[in-house]
């Protein structure tokens, strides 16, 4: 039986691809796999996957068997009848997401209270901060020392940040709302919601949510001067990295030119693969991003927004052979394969325990720890759309054209009317 088999897995990560398939093949003979990988730019596209193309296939009764897409866009097309439910087969089978992925990933994949898909991935975890073990050194900081607050993160900021002329030759972490962590991570850093449980109402233009804003302000203005100023520096060293064989972002944080960053779990793989090709004695430190420690109430929590999941299209003809190709790629031994290659965690918690990790990622401690302080968004459609207009606030607050009050106000009416909208 031939099952088609839809995902994004270009680059350094379609030979992964390719040997799920291969492992499968060994336990299920009689299997054969298309594998199509199919990431795209083209409109009607959702983060690169042919969203429009395949509702298309849906639409006419020939869907693909088993698809990746965004847990946002799967809750949307489980409302709409377009995604299979799967509680019968996980029921049968005796799988029970909740107990075996993690808490916030198994909240992702429901829609109603039920499964319409499964985690391939852990979310889109934002929990990272990178350290160059260069760059700190060079102004006597210990990268085994990484900031244990906002202030720390402020203070080691300054003293990497070193001014050249009108700009600089080197900055400690990009302004917390350029490129990486946005508004709506830091606010869960400083205690906030962004969004009721039920999903139904905006919750971030709160008295935590004007205290986030104000301080991203003032740890630009305090560390650089502007946010100007830092996004002209990180545009001018972006811009004069040599692409090749790695991203213009990255080279500069390789090179030193920025001391620290925020990025999400797949950049120890990206950093694997490309860092020492521009910094042969690049060396990096990891640790999770500090919380706000003036607000006694605030933790170290970290936002998942969105996951990546497979789920098996309604009005496919092989759901039987799809459902072993999906738990195989979810939580079984084809989804531990394919992280163990990145160093980069399992969805479900007992492959993380592998001693195996540990070997790929000398941060796993950090990485593990930053995956029981998931805090799982209410699954909407909408969310981009919510998204879109807090980052229009913060880049008013921060280009110092409104107050963060007033201006998340406005952003709380423009993401009201989006969720109100979704729901009629």
């Amino acid at each position: 039986m031939t099952l088609d088999w839809q995902h994004r897995w270009d680059g350094v990560r379609e030979p992964l691809a390719a040997a799920q398939v291969e492992a499968f093949k060994k336990l299920q003979p009689h299997a054969t796999i298309n594998n199509q990988m199919v990431l795209t730019s083209a409109p009607g596209n959702a983060g690169g996957m042919p969203a429009d193309k395949i509702m298309a296939q849906i639409t006419a009764g020939t869907p693909p068997d088993v698809v990746m897409l965004q847990s946002t866009l799967v809750a949307q097309w489980a409302v709409q009848g377009a995604a299979m439910k799967l509680d019968d087969l996980l029921k049968r089978d005796k799988i029970a997401p909740e107990t075996i992925l993690y808490p916030a990933l198994a909240k992702m994949a429901q829609t109603k209270g039920s499964y319409h898909g499964l985690s391939q991935l852990t979310q889109g975890d934002w929990s990272y901060l990178y350290m160059n073990v260069e760059a700190l050194q060079a102004v006597g900081l210990d990268p085994r020392k990484p900031p244990a607050s906002w202030d720390d993160l402020a203070t080691q900021s300054t003293r990497l940040t070193q001014k050249s002329g009108d700009s600089f030759s080197r900055i400690g972490m990009p302004t917390p709302a350029h490129g990486g962590l946005g508004f709506a991570n830091w606010m869960l850093l400083n205690d906030g919601q962004l969004l009721t449980d039920d999903g139904a109402k905006v919750a971030f233009n709160s008295a935590q949510g004007v205290e986030t804003l104000e301080w991203m302000r003032d740890f630009t203005n305090r560390v650089y001067g502007s946010k100007a100023a830092v996004d002209r520096y990180v545009t001018e060293v972006q811009n004069a990295a040599t692409s090749g064989q790695g991203t213009n972002a990255n080279i500069p944080r390789y090179q030193g030119k920025i001391g620290m960053w925020t990025e999400t779990v797949a950049f120890f793989f990206i950093m694997q693969n490309e860092a020492t090709k521009f910094n042969p004695s690049f060396q990096y430190g990891a640790a999770l991003i500090p919380h706000n420690t003036k607000n006694t109430r605030a933790k170290p929590q970290y936002l998942a927004d969105v996951a990546w999941l497979y789920f098996i299209p309604q009005g496919s003809k092989k759901t039987d052979a799809a459902w072993e190709w999906l738990k195989f790629l979810t939580v079984g031994e084809g989804n531990k394969l394919f992280v163990l290659a990145q160093g980069r965690p399992s969805p479900v918690q007992k492959f993380n325990d592998d001693p195996e990790f540990p070997k790929v990622n000398p941060h796993w401690d950090v990485v593990k720890e930053a995956l029981t302080s998931a805090v799982a968004l209410p699954q909407t459609p909408v969310w981009g759309m919510v998204n879109g207009a807090i980052g229009r606030a913060v880049a008013r607050v921060l280009n110092g054209e409104s107050s963060a009050k007033e201006a998340l106000g406005q952003a709380a009416q423009e993401g009201q009317q989006a969720l109100d909208e979704v729901r009629r």
